[in-house]
């Protein structure tokens, strides 16, 4: 296949992802398994965020839980900054998780979320930052740690306080690898 056959085709597979029929849906994630790339990232994301079949948003799920394709984690990064990806930031989180996606580049945005978003935002958070490996980019560390540090002193009392407070931990454990 050609890549100009290979792009013609993820377009048609992009199209049926949003068919009104589940089925169609179904077949094509079974196409994107087969030819996709990271282009299909964003289209699978807005599918799992709009399409109320269980078994649609589970095969999504596992899709993007075990991805391995090049770019993914940067894709699946810039998708954590995407207005449009906000109520799903903790499944994109727990996708990047399972998928042993090493966000170092996103970890100032992981720590807005966690400080920003729900309960589940900020443990998704920490999870994520927890196992991530370094070196890490010196103004996105320092970043969340600022981020981190004036939510705690702005938040005492907050319901997620003690997760933001591991957060800072784990953040701090970081500097040494500078």
């Amino acid at each position: 296949m050609t890549e100009k056959e290979r792009v013609n085709k993820l377009r048609e597979v992009e199209k049926d992802l949003f068919a009104s029929q589940d089925v169609l849906v179904m077949s094509a994630l079974k196409k994107v398994k087969d030819i996709g790339d990271t282009s299909m990232i964003v289209p699978l994301l807005t599918v799992y965020k709009e399409n109320e079949s269980k078994e649609v948003r589970n095969e999504i799920s596992t899709m993007l839980s075990t991805i391995k394709v090049t770019g993914a984690d940067l894709e699946l990064g810039k998708a954590l900054k995407n207005p449009e990806f906000k109520e799903i930031r903790g499944s994109i989180m727990n996708f990047m998780w399972n998928a042993g996606v090493n966000p170092i580049d996103h970890i100032d945005t992981i720590a807005q979320i966690a400080v920003e978003g729900s309960f589940m935002d900020a443990v998704e958070s920490l999870t994520v930052i927890e196992n991530m490996e370094g070196p890490f980019p010196e103004e996105e560390l320092m970043e969340a740690l600022v981020t981190v540090k004036e939510f705690m002193v702005a938040n005492p009392d907050d319901e997620k306080i003690e997760l933001i407070k591991s957060l800072h931990e784990v953040l701090t454990s970081f500097e040494h690898y500078q």
